[in-house]
């Protein structure tokens, strides 16, 4: 008889991990990596690498998610791409976003906070923070004295 004294802990990690297997497969798919998914992380685009960051925080489940200018750095196109998959993954979960460019956050918010050095200046709906004069001011690059006079 041979001993084998680590059998037990080999069998006892494929049973825990066999569920991974699978969970890993319908994320990848779900979230469209399941082609790359034998392509190392570095050989990937810089919006692939982005979105398998998204899809490792996703299969946490968390409740909350929080992203921290999720489109920084990324094309157009990329851009257009992460705010589709962030749009997706909001349908589950809570998503806060921190975010300086105006239409990510237009496109994908139900309530914003808009802070100004570190002060909330404006919180509403994305048709209150449009027509809200300090943001218009601080954020948007609009005088609000300039709009009074043209009307």
């Amino acid at each position: 008889k041979v001993v084998m004294p680590f059998r037990s802990v080999l069998f006892r990690s494929q049973k825990r991990y066999a569920g991974l297997f699978d969970e890993s497969e319908r994320l990848l798919t779900q979230w469209g990596l399941w082609e790359r998914r034998n392509d190392l992380v570095k050989n990937l685009s810089y919006g692939e690498q982005r979105q398998t960051e998204l899809v490792m925080a996703l299969a946490s489940k968390p409740k909350i998610l929080l992203l921290d200018e999720p489109t920084s750095g990324l094309s157009g196109a990329e851009s257009v791409s992460f705010v589709d998959l962030i749009r997706k993954a909001k349908q589950d979960i809570t998503v806060v976003i921190v975010e300086h460019h105006m239409d990510v956050i237009f496109d994908l918010a139900d309530f914003i906070s808009v802070l100004h050095y570190g002060k909330v200046i404006a919180e509403g709906t994305k048709e209150e923070i449009v027509t809200n004069a300090k943001v218009k001011e601080v954020y948007l690059g609009e005088d609000p004295e300039e709009d009074a006079s043209t009307n």
